[in-house]
């Protein structure tokens, strides 16, 4: 997966392991209204 987004693998395991984790319930209407304006694409 690295070598195909060309990142290190430090990079991704330096991201995992400070991932905030959001609440995406939260924000389920935004996603929602959003996807439907951009024609469902």
């Amino acid at each position: 997966m690295c070598q195909i987004l060309k990142i290190a693998k430090s990079t991704y395991y330096y991201q995992t392991n400070n991932f905030v984790n959001y609440d995406v319930n939260n924000h389920e209407e935004e996603v929602i209204s959003a996807f439907n304006k951009s024609r469902k694409i």
